[in-house]
């Protein structure tokens, strides 16, 4: 059970919060017992903002709205569980979602209001509780933090998200930091597998399970790495050889370049061809060289930074097949005859967020999909305004890259980086920025009336 809390300061912004509005509580679990919170994640406005919703669904939602009880959000454990998923697909390696928060003028709850908190826990855990790749469980212990009006009175209880009919208890360790030092780390990843798929799994809509088993094999092995920086192994114990070190405020607030390690294969990955089928079937391959982002602390180990990236890959990959599963199953290209079977993964377009620019957040985007169209997808899931502007990640990406040929290389090699603002104070144009442009409109005004005259 969890029992220390440790929140950044900047976790809460004041100005982002209203009385009665909850969400999602993102951070990284320190160990069995402490969990670090780094980011809060508002549930958006579902009747205005949610495209996949029905007129009817909105109106149904807009309905039982006006019938809540004051002060009382409405929670759909549903819905949450759904988002739940949509955002954790979204983070980088090394973060997870830890839990659910509610803002209230006191930063207490009612009893009721708990109870519909936990349900929504329970549902979270359902949707991204396993990995459908790998099979492993993630967590469940979670944590339910009641936010009062100045986003400085907090108090949190825990929670085993497993466990529909268990309580809850008050954790007496919580408290607020500016030492929490953040850092990204950044790798490349070549994956290379074969394998057969039926037509009749497309058919029947289970196309995504068949690819998940298949590629599981696969994955297994090339899980099987160690991460190299300058050529070296990770220590297996703090300190790392580019530790960002704890400054005397908060990481969120400030910006380093992500720091590129190389990933040393310990087993072959490649599998040869069966030399026979089942009727019915055709043979796939998928190859690509696939970036990983993780977010780690300060203090962590090298063991801490291949955890995070195998999180990533998994991660990624997860939500690589399933949308390109239901791409295929939409459009049976893969089974059309005369057609190369020929996978190709969705391309993953990154975007910072505004409070912490150290947390790269991601989504994918099909042939026929814009960046924008993801940034905007990205802007609902965070409740945050996000803006397109490139990102220099350095030289070190390129020059240590993994990739061997362009051949193995996927339209992943052509990621897009974007930097986010923050919804209510935008900062992105400065105000002598603005005078100038005025100064200089104003004098080629002048200009053109003395020219006239």
């Amino acid at each position: 059970m969890i029992e220390h809390v440790i929140i950044d300061k900047n976790a809460f912004s004041p100005q982002l919060l209203l009385p009665g509005q909850f969400g999602l509580v993102i951070g990284q679990y320190d160990s069995d017992t402490v969990i670090r919170v780094l980011l809060h994640c508002a549930a958006p406005d579902r009747a205005a903002g949610d495209a996949s919703a029905s007129p009817q669904k909105q109106d149904k939602f807009a309905a039982k709205q006006q019938q809540q009880t004051a002060g009382l959000p409405l929670l759909d454990s549903e819905w949450i569980g759904r988002h739940a998923e949509n955002v954790s697909r979204s983070l980088p390696g090394g973060l997870d979602i830890v839990g659910l928060f509610l803002c209230s003028q006191k930063a207490s709850a009612s009893d009721e209001q708990v109870a519909q908190l936990k349900n929504g826990l329970g549902r979270v855990h359902e949707f991204i509780g396993t990995s459908k790749l790998t099979k492993d469980k993630i967590c469940s212990q979670k944590i339910i933090l009641l936010v009062g009006s100045d986003a400085n009175d907090i108090s949190c209880l825990a929670t085993d998200a497993a466990n529909p009919v268990g309580g809850t208890s008050r954790i007496s360790r919580c408290e607020q930091s500016t030492k929490q030092a953040w850092l990204c780390v950044t790798s490349r990843f070549t994956l290379n597998s074969r394998f057969a798929v039926s037509a009749q799994s497309a058919a029947n809509n289970n196309l995504t399970d068949q690819l998940h088993s298949a590629l599981q094999p696969a994955v297994e092995r090339a899980l099987d790495f160690s991460p190299l920086y300058e050529g070296a192994a990770l220590p297996d114990s703090p300190p790392l050889p580019f530790d960002c070190g704890v400054g005397s405020d908060s990481a969120a607030a400030s910006f380093s370049e992500p720091v590129f390690v190389e990933l040393l294969q310990k087993s072959e990955q490649e599998m040869p061809y069966a030399k026979e089928i089942p009727a019915g079937s055709k043979r796939l391959e998928v190859t690509g060289c696939f970036p990983l982002f993780a977010l780690i602390r300060s203090g962590s180990s090298g063991l801490d930074v291949s955890r995070a990236l195998k999180s990533d890959l998994i991660r990624g990959l997860d939500a690589r097949l399933y949308l390109a599963a239901q791409e295929l199953s939409i459009s049976s290209g893969l089974f059309v005859e005369g057609k190369s079977p020929a996978l190709r993964l969705p391309r993953r377009v990154l975007v910072r967020h505004p409070r912490c620019p150290q947390a790269v957040l991601s989504d994918y985007s099909f042939p026929g999909e814009t960046s924008q169209d993801v940034l905007d997808r990205l802007a609902y899931f965070f409740s945050t305004d996000l803006s397109p502007e490139d990102v220099n990640f350095g030289p070190e990406a390129e020059s240590n890259s993994a990739a061997s040929s362009p051949d193995e290389m996927s339209a992943d090699e052509a990621e897009m980086m974007m930097e986010g603002v923050d919804r209510v104070v935008n900062t992105k144009v400065p105000l002598y920025y603005v005078f100038g442009l005025a100064v200089a409109f104003l004098a080629a005004l002048v200009a053109v009336l003395i020219y006239k005259s």
